[in-house]
């Protein structure tokens, strides 16, 4: 089948992966482009920015998306027009006229305070009300028209969920811009200020206050808890704690079981760190030991050094630490994974089964084999003994790595 990749209309259009990095749905579409067109157009009227908006279009099933400029945006054009035309229309255009007085204006006076402030008074504490009554919801005892008219009514939400996240972007980025500005005028490259600001938000400071004031809630009974239920019976406080964050989705909760979910795992998207029972896993007990690195000893880059095969396991412990506020963005976690050594089955050796080769005796074998494989093909044979020693030397060497 062919598939055609013609321009969703004028203008110079771009593959928008930092909203949507894969493919879309179409109700996901619907979301994405009712929340980028109508707050970029209402802000950037808002904020004087001299363009109508950011509009994006599902070219077979992914999104493009570009700057629409304030005027002539649906006129085709080759190349974009001259500096002098610019110049000229930011000169003589009303609009333009109208929106460079609005941006001095906003430089003047920015006014982002006042939107986090609004932010952390009414608007999240409603936007977090609404999600709690959507989710109270029982869905199996509703009938069809409910079900119906229960989709639609979310569906509406989170469109205006998105509007309101765009939104929020014109407020947060514009302090962004001028620290960048002012860095920059001081010698401070962009991406060294930008960097500087690494765990600084409160989504990733957060979860690591939270769990500190759970862990002193705990501390103060005495009692080591085994499950959730043990935190709540030794401490009606910490057990608020924790209930808020599951509610607030950083841990959640499945058949009696605790653990993260990593929906960027599409193979393995449920890390569990307390089994039903209470027990913990090898998952919790590395968790346990970075918060003991990184609260009582500082420590500001964790090298594991385990088999590679353990790839999958230290990604979601790297995650799962950062995300429940271990670890900040300004720790360094990384899997130095080594290779393994296989018996004649082909299988790895196990320490617990004996019988292992020590390493002395592993280097001989892969000397001898060197050397041997050196002669089958009649390589080096005319070099001094002492160098073509040397170089079977470099040559299982290069193997064992």
């Amino acid at each position: 089948m062919t598939v055609s990749w013609e321009p969703p209309g004028p203008g110079s259009w771009e593959l928008d992966r930092s909203h949507w990095d894969s493919a879309m749905t179409p109700i996901g579409y619907q979301i994405l482009r009712c929340g980028l067109e109508t707050a970029y157009h209402d802000g950037f009227a808002q904020f004087g920015v001299p363009a109508d908006g950011i509009e994006v279009r599902n070219v077979n099933g992914f999104a493009y998306s570009r700057i629409r400029p304030l005027f002539g945006a649906d006129r085709p054009a080759s190349n974009p027009p001259p500096d002098w035309v610019i110049k000229l229309a930011g000169r003589l255009h009303p609009e333009m006229r109208r929106r460079e007085k609005r941006a001095a204006a906003r430089l003047t006076d920015p006014g982002f305070r006042l939107s986090l402030e609004t932010w952390v008074n009414t608007t999240r504490p409603e936007a977090e009300a609404q999600n709690r009554r959507f989710q109270s919801v029982d869905l199996p005892t509703l009938t069809d028209d409910e079900l119906g008219d229960h989709t639609e009514a979310l569906f509406t939400y989170v469109c205006e969920s998105s509007v309101l996240h765009h939104r929020l972007h014109m407020d947060d980025l514009g302090p962004l811009g001028l620290y960048v500005v002012f860095c920059r005028n001081h010698g401070i490259e962009p991406a060294a200020a930008l960097a500087a600001l690494a765990g600084a938000s409160p989504s990733t400071t957060e979860p690591r206050r939270a769990l500190a004031a759970i862990r002193a809630e705990l501390e103060a009974t005495g009692v080591e808890p085994r499950t959730l239920g043990d935190v709540r019976a030794a401490s009606p406080r910490a057990g608020a704690l924790v209930d808020e964050y599951l509610e607030k989705g950083v841990f959640v909760e499945s058949d009696g079981a605790v653990g993260i979910e990593n929906p960027e795992i599409e193979h393995m998207p449920f890390f569990m760190l307390r089994k039903r029972d209470g027990t913990g896993l090898y998952s919790t007990k590395d968790l346990a030991l970075a918060r003991m690195k990184f609260d009582e000893f500082n420590v500001d880059r964790s090298i594991y050094v385990v088999d590679v095969r353990q790839s999958l396991h230290f990604e979601q412990v790297f995650r799962a630490a950062r995300r429940g506020g271990i670890a900040g963005d300004e720790v360094v976690l990384e899997h130095a994974g080594n290779g393994t050594v296989n018996g004649p089955d082909g299988k790895p050796f196990k320490t617990r089964d004996g019988g292992l080769l020590r390493l002395r005796d592993l280097i001989d074998k892969v000397t001898e084999r060197a050397a041997a494989r050196l002669d089958e093909n009649d390589l080096a044979s005319g070099y001094p003994e002492d160098e073509r020693d040397w170089i079977t030397h470099l040559v299982a060497m290069a193997a064992l790595k």
